[in-house]
C-alpha cells in the first residue's frame, strides 16, 4: 500500500489520513451490516426497527480511546431503549406523550455536565424517543416488541463499534497524530501571516490565537487517545512523536516573543524572510503527514544552517546604518528569532525522526506520569449533585430543553394536521444548547441544511425504490458523523435526509411534503430559539472565572519556567494548564460576541487581554529554550534573577503589586542597554519582557485595575503599541 500510494499526488496522499472521514465510514458500514443482516434474516420491518436502534447508539460512535469504547456504547443501550419504550407505549396519550418529553428534555440536559460525549448521548436519547413516536404500535405488546427489535439492533451495532474499535485501533492513534500535525501546519500559516507587513497586526494575532486554540483542541485529543494506555513498542513511538510535537511547538510559540519589535522595524524585508522561512516549516510540518500513517513522508522544504547563517549576515548589514538605539534593539530581536527558528527547525528534525521507523527510540515521556494529560473519564455523582440548582448551567439548561421540546409536544397536539411533533422535537433538540452562542448558529445551519436535505430525500421518496432509500441511510449518517464537527450544515443536510428516510420507511403511507417539514423545521428552530432566553447562562456570566483562571494558570506557569532546572512533569502540565485557559477564554470571547448586549468595547478589552497573553506565553517559553540551549553559559547569578522575576511577575497576575496604569500606552520593548549577544544578556533582557508582559496581562484581565483611558488606546493601537513595555 505504502508504495502504491507514493505516487498519488500530494492533496491526495494528504486527504487520506482524515479521521472524520475514517469515522463515518466506519458508521455506514456497521448500519449497512445491520440493516442487510436483520433484513436478509427477518425482513424489512423488523430492518428498520432494529435499524433504529443501531442508528441511536451510532450517534455516540465516536473516534474515542479504546479504554473507553465499551463503556461509552454500553452506557447508551439502558437510557435509549427506555426513551424508546416510553414514547412507544404512550401511542398518543397527551399526559404521557408530556410527562415523557419533559423526562427526556431533562435528562439531556442535565447530563451535559459531563462534556461533549455526554451531550451525545443526550443526542442520541432524544432520537429514541422519536422514533418511538413514530413507531405506531396498537397495543402495548406491540410496543414491547417493537423495543425489543430496536434494542437487539442497538446490541448489535455496539458489538460491531467495539469490535471496529479493536481492529481500527492503530489507525486511530496514527489519524489523531496525522490530524494534529495538520493543525500544527496552519497554526504556522497563522504565525507567518503575523511578520506580513501587509496584515494588520491585530488581525495577524487574531488568527495566530485562533488557530493556536484549534490547535490546543487537537492536541488534547490526541493525549486523550494516546496516553492512556500503552501496550506495544509501535504504541510507545506514537507517544515520543507526540512529545517531540508539543516540544517543537513551545520552540515556535517561543519565537514570537520579539514580533512586536520586528513588526515596528523599518527592515521589512527582513520579516518577510523570517515569514518566509514560516511557510518553509508549514510545508515541512505538512509532508510529515503521511509518515504519521506509516507511509513515505511527502519531499522537504525547508530551511537549513546556510540560509539562517546568510539571514544573520544581511540583519546585520540591514541594522548598521539605523540609530544605533533602535538598531541594537532591533539586531538583538532580529537574531534572538531567528536563533529559535533555528532551534525551531532542529525540533523538527528530532519529530521527523520520530516519525522514522528507521531512528531507535529516544525513551521521551518514560519518565512521565501521562494520564494527568488527558481529560478524565470518571463520572462523578458530585459533579450532577453540584447542578441540581437553577443557578446551575446544566440545570438552567435541562429546563429550557424540557420546556422547549413540551411546547413542541403541545403545538402537535394543537395542530396535528400542520405541526409534526416528532419532526419538531428532533430539530428542536439539535438546535438548542447551553450555550446561546452555539445554539444561534446551529439555527442558521440546520435550516438550510433542512431545506437542501427535504429536497434530496423527497427526490429519494418519490423516485428511487425502497431498497435504494434503505442503503441511502447508512451513507447518510456516516455523512452526519464525518461532518459533525466540521460543518454543521452538511450534516444537517446528511441527517434531514435519514431522518425522513427512515420516518417514511416506519410508515409507508405517510409521505413527508416538502412545506410540512420547512414549517416543522421553522417551528422547532423558533422553539429553540425562543427558549433561549428562559433562565439564560450567558458567557459574561463566566468570564470573570476565566479570567481568574487565566491569571492563576499563567502565574503557575511563570514560577516553573522561571526556573533554571524545573521538574518535567510539572513544567508540562503548568504549560498545558495555561495553554487550556487561554483557549477557554478564546472560546468565551466568540461565544461572548454572539450574545445580545454584548458593546464591542467589552470584545476589543478581551482581545486586547487575549494578545497579551500570548505574548507572555510566548516570553515564558522563551525563557526554557534560552534555558535548555544555552543553559552552560548561564552563570549562578541568573538564580537571583529567576527568582525575583518569579516574585514580580506573581504579584503582577495576582494584584499585589500593580502599578498606576500611566496616561499613555505602555510599550513592550526590550531594554536597549540589553541587546548584547552573551546568555546572561540575553536572559536578562527576555526577564525584562516577562516582568512587563505580566504586569500588562494582569492590568487588563482586572475591570477594576484598567485605566479606561489606557484601555481605550491599547485596543485601538497596533500590536507594537499593544504590548506593555518600559514604564
Amino acid at each position: 500500500m505504502p508504495i502504491l500510494t507514493a505516487a498519488l499526488p500530494r492533496a491526495v496522499r494528504l486527504g487520506l489520513f482524515r479521521i472524520h472521514v475514517d469515522n463515518g465510514l466506519s458508521v455506514a458500514a456497521g448500519l449497512a451490516l445491520v440493516g442487510v443482516g436483520f433484513g436478509l434474516a427477518f425482513g424489512l420491518p423488523v430492518a428498520v426497527a432494529a435499524g433504529a436502534g443501531a442508528v441511536c447508539v451510532s450517534v455516540v460512535d465516536q473516534p474515542d480511546p479504546l479504554p473507553r469504547k465499551p463503556w461509552i456504547l454500553a452506557g447508551a443501550l439502558a437510557p435509549i431503549t427506555l426513551a424508546n419504550l416510553a414514547a412507544t407505549l404512550a401511542r398518543g396519550e397527551p399526559g404521557s406523550l408530556l410527562a415523557g418529553t419533559a423526562l427526556v428534555g431533562l435528562w439531556t440536559g442535565l447530563i451535559s455536565v459531563y462534556g461533549q460525549r455526554a451531550l451525545r448521548l443526550g443526542m442520541a436519547t432524544v432520537l429514541a424517543y422519536v422514533y418511538g413516536l413514530g413507531a405506531r404500535a396498537a397495543t402495548a405488546g406491540d410496543a414491547i416488541q417493537h423495543t425489543a427489535l430496536f434494542l437487539e439492533g442497538g446490541v448489535a451495532y455496539a458489538l460491531y463499534a467495539e469490535a471496529a474499535a479493536v481492529a481500527l485501533d492503530g489507525r486511530l492513534r496514527r489519524l489523531l497524530l496525522a490530524e494534529t500535525l495538520r493543525d500544527l501546519a496552519r497554526y504556522l500559516r497563522a504565525k507567518a501571516m503575523l511578520y506580513d507587513s501587509a496584515v494588520p497586526a491585530r488581525e495577524g494575532l487574531a488568527a495566530l490565537i485562533k488557530s493556536t486554540a484549534d490547535l490546543a483542541d487537537r492536541l488534547q485529543a490526541a493525549r486523550d487517545g494516546l496516553f492512556l494506555h500503552s501496550r506495544s513498542p509501535a504504541h510507545f513511538r506514537q507517544i515520543e512523536i507526540l512529545i517531540a510535537l508539543l516540544d517543537a511547538f513551545e520552540v515556535w510559540v517561543s519565537a514570537d516573543a520579539d514580533v512586536e519589535t520586528l513588526r515596528a522595524s523599518p527592515a521589512t524585508a527582513l520579516t518577510g524572510q523570517i515569514r518566509g522561512m514560516i511557510l518553509a516549516m508549514a510545508e515541512d510540518v505538512e509532508a510529515m503527514i503521511p509518515a504519521a500513517g506509516g507511509w513515505p513522508a511527502l519531499a522537504r522544504v525547508g530551511v537549513g544552517p546556510a540560509e539562517r547563517e546568510r539571514l544573520a549576515r544581511e540583519i546585520a548589514d540591514l541594522i548598521s546604518g539605523a540609530d544605533e538605539t533602535d538598531a541594537r534593539e532591533e539586531l538583538a530581536a532580529f537574531r534572538s528569532t531567528v536563533a529559535k527558528l533555528g532551534h525551531a527547525e532542529a525540533a523538527l528534525e528530532r519529530l521527523r525522526n520520530a516519525l522514522d521507523p528507521r531512528h531507535p527510540p529516544t525513551g521521551a515521556g518514560a519518565a512521565l506520569d501521562l494520564a494527568p494529560f488527558a481529560r478524565a473519564s470518571r463520572i462523578s455523582l458530585t459533579a450532577m449533585k453540584d447542578q441540581l440548582t437553577l443557578r446551575a448551567p446544566a440545570a438552567r439548561y435541562a429546563v429550557r430543553l424540557a420546556c422547549a421540546l413540551s411546547a413542541g409536544v403541545i403545538l402537535t397536539l394543537a395542530f396535528p394536521r400542520l405541526i409534526h411533533g416528532g419532526w419538531v422535537l428532533l430539530t428542536t433538540a439539535l438546535i438548542m444548547r447551553a450555550n446561546f452562542s452555539v445554539t444561534r448558529r446551529r439555527r442558521r445551519d440546520r435550516l438550510i441544511g433542512t431545506l437542501l436535505g427535504c429536497v434530496v430525500a423527497l427526490g429519494l421518496i418519490d423516485y428511487a425504490p425502497p431498497p435504494l432509500m434503505l442503503a441511502v441511510i447508512p451513507a447518510t449518517i456516516g455523512v452526519s458523523h464525518a461532518y459533525a464537527a466540521i460543518d454543521y450544515r452538511i450534516t444537517a443536510l446528511s441527517a434531514s435526509v435519514t431522518a425522513l428516510l427512515l420516518l417514511h420507511a416506519m410508515a409507508p403511507a405517510t409521505h413527508p411534503l416538502l412545506l410540512q417539514r420547512l414549517v416543522d423545521t421553522a417551528v422547532g428552530a423558533g422553539l429553540s430559539w425562543g427558549f433561549s432566553f428562559l433562565l439564560p447562562t450567558w458567557a459574561r456570566d463566566a468570564l470573570p472565572g476565566a479570567l481568574d483562571d487565566l491569571l492563576k494558570t499563567d502565574a503557575a506557569y511563570a514560577g516553573e519556567a522561571l526556573t533554571r532546572d524545573p521538574s518535567d512533569q510539572d513544567y508540562r502540565l503548568a504549560r498545558k494548564r495555561a495553554l487550556d485557559s487561554g483557549v477557554a477564554l478564546t472560546r468565551l470571547a466568540r461565544d461572548l460576541a454572539d450574545e445580545p448586549g454584548t458593546d464591542q468595547a467589552t470584545l476589543e478589552r478581551l482581545g486586547a487581554v487575549l494578545g497579551a497573553n500570548y505574548l507572555l506565553i510566548a516570553d515564558l517559553a522563551s525563557v526554557q529554550v534560552l534555558l535548555r540551549t544555552r543553559g552552560g553559559a548561564v552563570t549562578d547569578a541568573a538564580d537571583g534573577w529567576l527568582a525575583a522575576t518569579r516574585a514580580a511577575v506573581v504579584a503582577a497576575l495576582s494584584g499585589q503589586s500593580l502599578p498606576p496604569a500611566p496616561t499613555t500606552v505602555l510599550r513592550r520593548r526590550g531594554l536597549a542597554r540589553l541587546s548584547g549577544d552573551d546568555a546572561m544578556t540575553a536572559l536578562a533582557r527576555r526577564l525584562a519582557h516577562v516582568e512587563r508582559g505580566a504586569l500588562r496581562v494582569g492590568r487588563l484581565a482586572r475591570d477594576s485595575g484598567l485605566d479606561p483611558a489606557l484601555s481605550a488606546a491599547v485596543v485601538s493601537a497596533t500590536l507594537s503599541d499593544a504590548v506593555a513595555g518600559d514604564a
